[in-house]
């Protein structure tokens, strides 16, 4: 018997444009190579399943945000591609409200942007609360647009205040809150 299995958190790289915390860790060194979508369909291949995803923002340096979003959402178009949707990297915290809502309302075109997301643990405490960052969680609800958080533990509450601020809005909180390690200057 097959069984679906939907992956909504798919990292890829081209090891030529590593995202800035990848390439300047030596203790991922073992994770800086290419990850492409046919390393993982390769890996993924032999099991009884059919396999649908959703690629994830790798936090890349936000001047190649639009460059990154862009060969995912070309990847998602590709018929014989089993990603499905995408999830890109956007100026929550480091953009102004009119640059975010410009840059979203652009890519919300695209029937394979589901969601947003900028990592939020390497950034100061809370700062998913300052208000504008909670106008753009709002307008993502507007948009029919996932706002991933990805955070450190300890601001789990601060992700339920801000649910209750963005009511429209779906959260999505990634890889389950963190890790009680993670700390301000781990990616």
């Amino acid at each position: 018997i097959a069984m679906e299995i939907v992956d909504t958190h798919i990292h890829l790289w081209d090891e030529s444009k590593l995202p800035p915390w990848l390439a300047s860790d030596p203790a991922l060194s073992s994770i800086a190579c290419t990850r492409s979508i046919s390393d993982y369909a390769k890996d993924a291949s032999g099991n009884a399943l059919t396999l649908n995803g959703v690629y994830m923002e790798v936090d890349v340096a936000p001047s190649e945000r639009a460059r990154e979003a862009a060969e995912a959402v070309a990847l998602c178009s590709q018929t014989e591609c089993f990603l499905q949707a995408a999830v890109i990297g956007a100026p929550i915290v480091d953009g102004s409200f009119e640059e975010f809502a410009a840059y979203v309302r652009e890519w919300a075109t695209s029937p394979f942007v589901v969601g947003v997301r900028q990592v939020l643990h390497t950034q100061p405490t809370s700062v998913c609360l300052r208000e504008d960052v909670v106008a753009k969680a709002r307008l993502c609800g507007d948009l029919n647009l996932v706002f991933e958080l990805c955070m450190r533990c300890d601001e789990l509450k601060d992700a339920a205040t801000l649910a209750k601020l963005a009511p429209k809005t779906r959260f999505v909180v990634d890889h389950c809150g963190g890790h009680h390690q993670l700390s301000s200057s781990t990616p």
